[in-house]
């Protein structure tokens, strides 16, 4: 029996060596997951179309993929610096006049310009360029999906744009005076503001207008539909 043990204690530790270089050469065999991702120049272009909104969202979970979280969390940072200036340029439309745009409007343009370039170059290319770097191969996700959230998202964008410049009774009340004041009376005089003191009916209005002038009057709205009529109620 002594005679049989020390061929075996001899061959066991081969066995086991060979064994455990077998095992990890089956793992190095086995080739790597790749990650699915959308392709990011694609993302980059599809923003100039649906603001760059919709290429900080997608790229952002294209990070949360690849596990990098300061890149992850840079982009929403990205998206709320972004959502923060919609909100911003929907209010400086809803209070610029529409016919008369202001110096706001003009600004609130430029700073969606900035913000498109600001993004492009200090975010937007360090997904592609990590991906090549790294080698990184993946599997391309259909562009499809996050086309049509785009289209939503736009559709949903212009809405609150139109929205906000859409004038007011007030504001559309203010420039029939205007005419009104033209056309009766050859006057110059421009009206400034109109301001609803009561509402009489769903269609009826008592108001007063200020005039450039310093001069008030007090009028009369009715609106049916996007027709409105004027009648000034004193002189």
């Amino acid at each position: 029996m002594l005679d049989l043990a020390i061929p075996y204690l001899i061959i066991a530790p081969h066995l086991s060596q060979s064994t455990k270089t077998m095992t990890d050469t089956t793992l190095d065999s086995q080739p790597a997951v790749k990650p699915n991702l959308w392709n990011p120049l694609a993302l980059i272009l599809w923003s100039f179309i649906f603001t760059p909104l919709f290429g900080i969202y997608f790229q952002a979970k294209n990070w949360k993929t690849l596990n990098q979280t300061n890149e992850f969390k840079t982009s929403l940072m990205w998206g709320g610096i972004y959502v923060v200036y919609i909100i911003f340029n929907l209010l400086v439309m809803a209070a610029s006049d529409s016919n008369n745009p202001s110096l706001l409007v003009n600004i609130s343009t430029g700073i969606a310009w900035i913000l498109l370039i600001l993004w492009f170059i200090l975010n937007a290319i360090k997904q592609g360029k990590y991906i090549k770097q790294n080698n990184i191969e993946y599997n391309k996700k259909s562009i499809f999906i996050p086309i049509g959230i785009g289209v939503v998202g736009m559709a949903i964008h212009m809405g609150l744009l139109m929205w906000a410049m859409t004038p007011s009774i007030e504001e559309n009340a203010a420039e029939l005076v205007t005419k009104i004041s033209k056309q009766n009376y050859g006057s110059g005089t421009k009206c400034v503001k109109v301001e609803i003191d009561k509402k009489v009916t769903d269609e009826l209005y008592k108001a007063t207008a200020y005039l450039d002038n310093g001069n008030e009057m007090k009028i009369s709205i009715i609106t049916k539909g996007d027709d409105m009529r004027i009648t000034i109620l004193n002189q």
